[in-house]
């Protein structure tokens, strides 16, 4: 089933129309202290890079505090690959009485990616000869760190293996929060824990946080978080994309949970897999808890016999009673009054990040088709994103009078800025 969330991907177009190109080099950041008050500000893919390097080095930033000033351009077209963020090793010694090793390379700061995006983006690191794991944006966090409002763009990919998340691979405590992930995933046969958000928790806490993209994984695969241990917490998220696996255990929002728990989620995705998926949580342990967690019911789709789960109708998880169900005593979800996920609830800082970006709205902009050209009439110089229903970038250019060939039927976003403000628009070639 393919999803609809057409003002989300206008949002990130507009957001990638001021994205900076990164150029496969690394650079350190030159502006704020580290201080919450004044952040590291992550420019552009240059300061990306050298985090990663510095963290990779050993460097943990512990109780340092990062932001990113603006979207970035990652440059994957260009076959710019970026390498994760820190370096994931834990393993059992079995010659040494199977002591628990961690000889892993941990950002232990606070990123706060300032609800921008990082796009064209190919996040890669493989070692299925070691097993070694933690491929993602960050490849992993501890006790501690924090990684918030940050989304990883839909032309963009992550090729991992053992524990791969768009957006950290693996943690042993830390925190995930008001994240999305729109990017494709390559995982080959025989991998362990792969999520759209997280590959593997254990320990530590996902909330807030939304996959959109369609994956296939290999074993413990979920639309949110692929496995989740050592009473790690999945709270307040929900997955539209498609789940499919060619090995065991897969959920629309945990592929495994074996000590932790699953509150306050849902799942429309289709989970692809007769033999050992779940619509919500693949398969538990008897110390998981599941709890206010529902999936819709789709046709031939995955059905969710773990206790904590409940299936719903598209109209009755469009309803105030279901968006009240989800919140209990918080206020994390609101309804989806500007379509932002085909009527289905979102959460409460989608909501505001949409409001943020129309409340700069352009002036005097107006953008139509004539046949498969598209016209945007606006001040020169203006940048204009033009994005498929899939959420690639067909077209970006200036605003200049000129036509804009648009080559295949269907419904297109149409962003355009001028650096300060932005519009979005929809329009359809037929």
């Amino acid at each position: 089933m393919k999803k609809n969330y057409l003002l989300m991907c206008g949002l990130l177009a507009t957001m990638c129309a001021n994205a900076q190109v990164w150029d496969g080099t690394s650079a350190a950041w030159t502006k704020g202290d580290g201080t919450a008050s004044s952040p590291y500000q992550i420019e552009n893919g240059q300061n990306l890079a050298y985090l990663a390097e510095q963290v990779r080095a050993g460097e943990t930033f512990e109780g340092k505090h990062f932001i990113l000033a603006s979207d970035i351009d990652m440059g994957a077209s260009e076959n710019q690959k970026f390498t994760p963020i820190g370096f994931f090793d834990e393993y059992v010694d079995t010659e040494n009485g199977n002591m628990l090793v961690d000889e892993s390379k941990y950002f232990k700061g606070t990123f706060d990616g300032n609800y921008k995006t990082i796009d064209n983006v190919d996040i890669y690191f493989v070692d299925t000869q070691n097993e070694v794991g933690g491929t993602g944006l960050f490849a992993c966090i501890t006790d501690g760190a924090v990684v918030k409002n940050l989304t990883i763009g839909a032309n963009s990919k992550v090729e991992g293996s053992f524990a791969t998340g768009a957006i950290v691979g693996a943690t042993t405590g830390g925190r995930i929060e008001n994240c999305m992930n729109s990017a494709s995933l390559s995982i080959p046969d025989g991998a362990m824990g792969t999520g759209g958000i997280v590959g593997a928790l254990y320990g530590g806490t996902i909330s807030g946080c939304v996959n959109t993209a369609d994956y296939k994984g290999a074993n413990n695969v979920g639309g949110i978080v692929g496995f989740v241990d050592r009473n790690g917490v999945v709270e307040n998220c929900y997955n539209t994309g498609d789940v499919s696996f060619s090995g065991f255990y897969a959920g629309g929002i945990v592929g495994y949970l074996s000590v932790g728990t699953c509150t306050s989620s849902y799942n429309i995705g289709s989970v692809l897999n007769d033999f050992s998926g779940s619509a919500v949580v693949g398969t538990t342990d008897n110390t998981a808890v599941i709890e206010n967690c529902y999936y819709l019911t789709l046709p031939d789709g995955a059905t969710d016999e773990n206790n904590g789960t409940a299936a719903k109708t598209e109209s009755e998880m469009k309803e105030d009673a279901f968006l009240t169900a989800l919140n209990g005593d918080k206020s994390v979800w609101v309804a989806d009054a500007q379509n932002i996920n085909n009527g289905f609830p979102i959460l409460s800082w989608q909501a505001d990040v949409t409001s943020s970006v129309s409340k700069t709205e352009l002036k005097d902009v107006e953008a139509y088709v004539d046949g498969n050209s598209l016209y945007v009439q606006a001040e020169d110089g203006s940048e204009v994103t033009v994005v498929d229903m899939a959420g690639h970038v067909v077209a970006k250019t200036t605003a200049n009078g000129q036509a804009i060939n648009l080559a295949g039927k269907g419904v297109y976003i149409v962003a355009v800025s001028n650096g300060t403000s932005s519009k979005s628009f929809k329009v359809a070639v037929k």
